[in-house]
């Protein structure tokens, strides 16, 4: 499949203290997670962001990817998420966090096509819980909400949602595709990462991205209960 126009913006500014070490250079499958995230996307877009604390790559990075410093270091991801945002060359944005080690292009892509007008994001709602750092989004009106919530003084990726038309993803609109609930699994302890590197031994090759699923009715843009 060609290159989408989406941006990828992969925030890697965490310190990981519950893993006991930043999550970006975790070994998995014989590299750094992050250079792992950006291999298994890599056939999805040309224009790839990492937002880092000071703005510097924190393992080697593949040729192309674009380095952002973090707006307010240490503030938390949606200071981050709107760095990158700032910086897309494309008018939609993949925000993910840098430790979804089988991430899968093609619930990305899936995600995108959920975008529609007028919705400002597409975020899908996992086990009743909003993943706003598996998400996609119009860069420059999040962007803008990102930072009239962050100059309010509130720093949750929820307060950007609270300010966006959203359109909430249903299990249901992924579930035909091929291991989708496993793009979600992040990695927040030892015991997660092993559980990962279990479900890769398992599993085939990423799928290719795919624009042909059929999604479900849209949901109405308002927060889950």
């Amino acid at each position: 499949m060609p290159k989408s126009q989406l941006s990828l913006v992969i925030l890697a500014g965490g310190q990981g203290r519950r893993m006991g070490r930043p999550k970006a250079a975790l070994p998995f499958q014989g590299r750094p997670m992050l250079t792992h995230i950006l291999a298994r996307l890599s056939g999805l877009t040309d224009d790839c962001i990492v937002v880092t604390r000071d703005g510097r790559a924190p393992v080697p990075l593949p040729k192309g990817v674009r380095l952002v410093k973090d707006l307010f270091p240490g503030q938390g991801p949606l200071s981050a998420a709107v760095a990158g945002l700032r910086k897309a060359r494309y008018p939609v944005a993949a925000i993910l966090s840098c430790d979804l080690p089988l991430v899968s292009p093609q619930v990305l892509d899936a995600l995108t096509g959920l975008l529609t007008p007028p919705h400002e994001a597409a975020v899908p709602v996992i086990s009743r819980r909003p993943q706003p750092l598996h998400a996609i989004y119009r860069a420059t009106p999040a962007a803008k909400a990102g930072l009239q919530a962050l100059t309010s003084g509130t720093r949750s990726m929820q307060s950007l949602l609270a300010l966006l038309d959203v359109r909430w993803v249903r299990e249901a609109d992924l579930s035909r595709l091929p291991r989708w609930r496993d793009s979600f699994a992040n990695v927040n302890t030892p015991g997660d990462l092993s559980r990962a590197w279990g479900k890769a031994r398992g599993a085939t090759r990423p799928p290719a991205p795919t624009s042909s699923l059929s999604p479900s009715p849209p949901l109405r843009a308002k927060r889950p209960s």
